[in-house]
């Protein structure tokens, strides 16, 4: 038996949707109380298809680390797509 981790493209747009509403919720979830994050999810040639980050940006003197890893989404066809998940924490 062969399992594999994948998101659901509904799953990604309703973080993305609410980033800004939850923003403190997923905060708790995901990083630390100390740090800031935003995400973006590209597909393999760099096309960004889902970004979320504060409305007044990042701040221009805070010190960001970001990480990047290949994910398997499912879309809406169940169709199973290769993109890339970037977090940015500051």
């Amino acid at each position: 038996i062969v399992s594999k981790k994948a998101f659901s493209k509904k799953r990604i747009e309703a973080l993305k949707n609410n980033y800004g509403a939850s923003y403190k919720i997923m905060k708790k979830k995901f990083v630390s109380d100390a740090t800031d994050f935003s995400f973006m999810v590209s597909s393999l040639d760099n096309a960004i298809n889902y970004t979320a980050e504060p409305e007044q940006g990042i701040p221009r003197s805070a010190k960001v680390s970001a990480s990047s890893f290949p994910i398997d989404v499912i879309d809406n066809s169940g169709e199973i797509i290769k993109y890339i998940f970037n977090i940015k924490v500051w």
